[in-house]
């Protein structure tokens, strides 16, 4: 049965909800900007086309939504704690006969729906959003586009194999007009030279073409007398070496179904890495309670820079526990458990040098050492 809620613990949990939609904002707006840096970056060097962008920084937030929760919440606990040791309120409610327990219960109510929502994320949105994102990388793959052809500018296709130049783009049909074309094919370097061209899309083939019009080709090698000239209505290349076919799924798209059964070592790291983020929720409960204490009208300055710090230790002791895993250093039995364990060992820590028992032994160890 749920106890009934005092007056501060809805206030404390409404500041905790508070504290953590205010975090989330700030990471996401931190991770927004870096995956479209990313992103941008590849458009500019050629791997993607401009008309995906929206669609993969979408899958890549996705991707990250259910991971940047845990460290949301922990540091908005941990701020919302510290700031009421720091205004004596957390004397006042232990005097009114509310017990740190207790808050700490009441901490749960927001924890555990937002761990359950992280699993369900991490679980489930992780992998559907990684194999969408193959998906619009491989069809993106088997495409290229002309629309973005700029006049009076030399612009690559195919690595560099196909290149096409125009002089000026219709703006009502969008067609190129007066179209030079160097296409390297099986070796031998063809010139084209064509009044106007366009593009269309196959369905079936998954890829992109260009029509080239009223024109004349020209093959064969750079210092060679031997040329081949040919007359043509239209001509058609295709602007994409791709398949347009998904490879392999990488492990990050398999389904948790599919890691607890396969037999490869890095599925069941990935499975591990996925099990220890919502789980991670409540182990930072315990951390954020432990590491806020402070005494009053003090500055917790201290003990928030050792808690992010103990969080990034954790967050990149999970990628060093997944390859560990892989290599076989650490049973796949025992997954990332043992980093659970060793944050709740830091706890544990921690709260023996804040008791009453430890500042006893060590004023004995003290008043041994001055004898």
């Amino acid at each position: 049965m749920i106890p009934r809620l005092t007056i501060y613990e809805k206030a404390l949990i409404r500041d905790i909800f508070k504290a953590f939609l205010l975090v989330m904002l700030i990471l996401l707006i931190i991770v927004f900007a870096m995956k479209s840096v990313k992103i941008l970056k590849e458009v500019t060097e050629g791997l993607l086309s401009t008309q995906i962008v929206v669609e993969m920084i979408g899958l890549e937030m996705i991707k990250v939504i259910g991971i940047i929760m845990p460290p949301a919440f922990f540091f908005a606990l941990l701020w919302s704690l510290a700031a009421l040791y720091r205004d004596s309120e957390i004397v006042a409610l232990q005097a009114s006969g509310v017990s740190l327990k207790r808050l700490f219960t009441s901490s749960l109510y927001v924890a555990l729906p937002i761990a359950v929502l992280s699993a369900a994320l991490t679980f489930e949105a992780i992998p559907w959003a990684q194999q969408a994102k193959e998906e619009l990388k491989a069809f993106d793959e088997a495409r290229s586009d002309i629309s973005f052809v700029q006049p009076g500018k030399f612009n690559e296709f195919r690595n560099g194999d196909l290149i096409i130049y125009a002089e000026k783009v219709d703006p009502a049909s969008g067609r190129l007009q007066q179209v030079f074309v160097q296409d390297r094919q099986n070796g031998e370097l063809g010139v084209i030279k064509s009044e106007e061209a366009w593009q269309f899309i196959d369905e079936e083939l998954k890829g992109r073409f260009v029509v080239l019009a009223s024109g004349h080709r020209y093959v064969g090698n750079p210092g060679s007398v031997e040329y081949q000239v040919a007359s043509f209505d239209e001509y058609i290349l295709r602007l994409n070496s791709g398949s347009g076919l998904v490879g392999p799924q990488k492990t990050s798209a398999h389904s948790m179904l599919e890691l607890m059964a396969s037999p490869q070592l890095s599925a069941k790291a990935e499975f591990a890495y996925r099990v220890s983020v919502p789980l991670g929720v409540i182990v930072f409960t315990v951390l954020a309670f432990v590491l806020s204490k402070s005494e009053p009208r003090k500055e917790v300055h201290g003990r928030l820079g050792f808690a992010i710090l103990t969080y990034f230790i954790f967050f990149n002791l999970q990628r060093v526990g997944e390859r560990w895993i892989v290599q076989d250093v650490v049973p796949h039995q025992i997954g990332l458990f043992w980093l659970l364990a060793l944050m709740l060992a830091i706890a544990g820590i921690v709260m023996f040098f804040d008791s009453v028992k430890w500042r006893k032994l060590r004023q004995q160890l003290l008043s041994g050492i001055q004898s």
